[in-house]
């Protein structure tokens, strides 16, 4: 188990809490939501403490989630009874299931560029035409170990382009629908940019 997984185990209850309540996330998971018909299939990969998952379920979705962290898909399953969770890492994630839509909400925030692009190349393939994927990243510094808002244990976290983002998803079939930024305070009083993007899958 590598620093970040065991940062998460020890600190899902605070992250949970913080996150909870954290505005400019709920507005934007929201938003995806509105993309869908009635009952759609939803895959939230990296899912966390379950609150997107909670939010989309209430819509009126099926959410079938995972995460590495073993505590916070057991928070994720109290805070969103009727989604299905499990525990998995995106390496060794599998799917025979085809999703309406895909939620990557700062999953690959946490992988190194070429497995995020593994990543991002193995849930296209699950979108069914037409479907809807999320993505949320940051903006704005070097990769290393960093303490959080959260957690008082170092977790790896990673910063892309936005461009280069976009250009991966339009290779592989998808359009943007909706772009945008939001600035994120830091622990040392820096500011980073959240980044949100929804795409379509045309082909």
């Amino acid at each position: 188990m590598d620093k970040t997984q065991k940062s998460y185990n020890q600190f899902a209850a605070k992250y949970n809490d913080k996150f909870s309540i954290y505005e400019p996330y709920q507005k934007q998971m929201n938003k995806y939501v509105s993309c869908f018909k009635e009952k759609s299939k939803i895959l939230d990969v990296g899912c966390g403490s379950g609150l997107n998952s909670k939010i989309i379920s209430e819509a009126g979705h099926k959410i079938i989630g995972f995460d590495f962290s073993e505590s916070m898909i057991e928070i994720a399953k109290k805070n969103c009874p009727r989604g299905v969770f499990y525990v998995s890492t995106t390496e060794n994630f599998n799917s025979s299931e085809m999703f309406d839509g895909i939620c990557l909400s700062f999953i690959i925030v946490h992988l190194s560029d070429q497995d995020a692009y593994k990543l991002i190349d193995k849930v296209s393939r699950l979108l069914n035409p037409g479907g809807y994927l999320y993505i949320s990243f940051m903006t704005g510094k070097q990769p290393g170990y960093e303490t959080t808002s959260f957690s008082d244990s170092e977790i790896f976290f990673n910063y892309y382009k936005t461009e280069d983002i976009i250009e991966k998803f339009t290779r592989n079939g998808f359009s943007v629908e909706s772009r945008e930024i939001e600035p994120y305070t830091e622990k040392d009083g820096s500011t980073t940019e959240d980044v949100f993007l929804i795409f379509k899958r045309n082909l």
